[in-house]
């Protein structure tokens, strides 16, 4: 009897939950490893060095529905668009000092990227290093890229495990980004969508605290035990 099921699960101290759904190929002894190299860096820091975390985020427009709070037996509804157009945003996120520089580009490739690095390096022109995790898309990791690098020494490139979003700080900040512009709502048209959007990254530095509490410090590594 489906009752008793139930029962028997919650005497047993079993509870229902979504599955999280984890990359294919996540490698967990690699992300063990690189978080370990991470708080070593962190500890060791300088005043004259930071570190920071970037990635592109492409937000379309179309509305994303959500669960909201509603009277019992009562529908709520939203509209929709049906558009594909989308925004392509390069963005840096640094989780020691809430700092967040972010780029709208036509296309998201090496120069897109080369022209993110040295926006970075002009934010910070009083430090000598900025240690600064990529994942392994090919606008961060070909030959453009790494001749750039060669011709300064104030940022040092270091590159997250193969699928590895889960390491990546800055798509925590995308999470906030859609939970305050996108989810629950609704933009007749794709000005408004980009208004929003750039809205939210105009008023950004208003949010650290929010991004401080909502962000963390600490990487999320998943426990398969």
């Amino acid at each position: 009897h489906p009752s008793s099921i139930y029962y028997l699960l919650k005497r047993t101290q079993q509870s229902y939950k979504q599955l999280v759904k984890l990359p294919g190929q996540i490698n967990h002894e690699a992300q063990g490893k690189f978080v370990v190299e991470y708080n070593e860096i962190i500890t060791q820091l300088t005043d004259n060095q930071t570190v920071m975390f970037i990635d592109a985020v492409h937000p379309q427009h179309n509305t994303t529905n959500s669960k909201v709070w509603t009277a019992a037996g009562e529908p709520r509804h939203i509209s929709s668009s049906t558009g594909r157009e989308h925004l392509n945003i390069n963005g840096a996120y640094n989780p020691l000092e809430q700092d967040v520089i972010v780029r709208e580009e036509a296309t998201i490739n090496a120069d897109s990227t080369i022209a993110l690095l040295q926006s970075i390096s002009d934010y910070y022109p009083t430090k000598d290093t900025i240690y600064l995790f990529a994942d392994n898309a090919r606008s961060n990791k070909c030959k453009a890229i790494s001749q750039w690098l060669e011709n300064q020494t104030k940022i040092q490139l270091r590159y997250l495990p193969p699928y590895s979003p889960n390491l990546n700080f800055i798509e925590r900040l995308w999470k906030i980004m859609r939970k305050q512009t996108i989810h629950t709502h609704f933009y007749p048209n794709f000005s408004d969508f980009k208004k929003a959007i750039r809205t939210f990254f105009k008023l950004i530095d208003s949010q650290k605290d929010t991004l401080k509490q909502a962000i963390g410090g600490k990487m999320q590594l998943y426990n398969l035990s």
